[in-house]
């Protein structure tokens, strides 16, 4: 049994969060609250979220099955929730339908079965040189935004001369945006994909996003949700030139 009441404005960040990377995840349920760890087709992102029962207005869960794991299609769900009202939802699972309400609506959804999903991913362990920098998501927002202008392939994310910076080069011309300055010494650079970091912006809604790199390395970004009770992490694998003859 699950059953849990949370502000409809909380859980479109949450799942927004998700949609970020992923269209369809396993959601687990336990008794500490709401997680999800899942990497997108193209094994290039992935994201972890947890949501605690803290962020809850009443979170109630009983189960043989602890984590309790269901399929959801986020996208689908993402879309209903943005066209409620803001007041509270409520949660329910009921076998294989997950029940969601909110004033006039009774929203179900026939649960995806896990087994269908792609098994959930290990969160690789990574020794990063740029640990944790904080940057403003607005910020973030806007140099991609630009960047699209020019390029819509890769971005270097780097730090040199103590400047945290994106650059990109295009047909159309060459733009860098400088993030922020970083106490570091030598340089530190990575290649992404243009495509995921702009559907993560999407995801992103939040004042500051702390950011770890590491040259041709995966880039994570971590930032709160659910005013700060809750954390998103997302993994963004680099782009590997090919190989010279």
């Amino acid at each position: 049994m699950f059953k849990a009441q949370i502000d409809v404005e909380l859980l479109e960040e949450s799942v927004e969060a998700i949609v970020g990377v992923v269209d369809e995840a396993v959601l687990s349920i336990t008794r500490d609250g709401l997680e999800v760890n899942a990497v997108d087709p193209a094994n290039v992102a992935m994201v972890c979220l947890k949501l605690p029962c803290s962020s809850f207005d009443n979170f109630e869960f009983e189960s043989p099955e602890d984590p309790l794991k269901i399929g959801i299609d986020f996208a689908n769900l993402l879309r209903v929730l943005k066209s409620w009202k803001r007041k509270p939802v409520e949660l329910e699972l009921r076998e294989k339908t997950l029940f969601v309400r909110s004033g006039i609506f009774d929203y179900s959804i026939s649960r995806l079965e896990p087994s269908s999903r792609r098994r959930e991913p290990r969160v690789p362990e990574i020794t990063f040189i740029i640990n944790q920098a904080n940057i403003k998501a607005e910020l973030f927002r806007e140099a991609i935004k630009s960047i699209k202008l020019v390029c819509e392939d890769f971005v270097n994310i780097g730090v040199k001369d103590e400047e945290l910076y994106m650059l990109a080069k295009g047909e159309r011309g060459t733009l860098k945006a400088v993030l922020g300055q970083i106490s570091h010494i030598g340089d530190v650079c990575s290649s992404h994909s243009i495509e995921y970091l702009s559907a993560m912006c999407e995801g992103m809604n939040t004042e500051t996003i702390n950011l770890s790199l590491r040259s041709d390395y995966p880039i994570r970004f971590v930032f709160d949700i659910a005013h700060g009770k809750g954390k998103v992490s997302y993994l963004l694998a680099p782009r590997i030139p090919p190989e010279e003859d």
